[in-house]
């Protein structure tokens, strides 16, 4: 595991913004790990990698409220993940993070 990127929590405002990536040739995936507190209603992030300019696929998710097994509101936090496979030899990407609302959340990104 090679960790990519660790920012921790901070204010994102809605935007789109480009990451280069750098990763080893024999990386076979990367993991894109979000941990966050309440978030608005709605759709919040869409991310999308290009390896070679190729898209790996559009993953999006929405918001709300962090809540319990019951439903309560908990205040608590919430990891929400994506895993993104990589093609063999490629060592350079692109990963496409659109913001659709001002949220707050840590980012770690890790190669596999």
């Amino acid at each position: 595991m090679t960790v990519l990127a660790n920012l921790t929590a901070r204010n994102f405002n809605p935007q789109t913004r480009d990451f280069p990536l750098t990763v080893a040739a024999d990386a076979t995936q990367i993991v894109a790990t979000l941990t966050h507190g309440d978030w608005p209603e709605g759709e919040c992030i869409r991310a999308e990698v290009f390896w070679g300019g190729v898209s790996s696929g559009v993953f999006s998710t929405g918001g709300g409220v962090v809540r319990g097994k019951d439903g309560t509101p908990t205040g608590g936090t919430m990891i929400t993940g994506r895993t993104c496979s990589k093609p063999p030899g490629i060592t350079s990407g692109v990963a496409r993070i659109e913001f659709m609302q001002t949220l707050n959340t840590a980012v770690l990104v890790e190669s596999f």
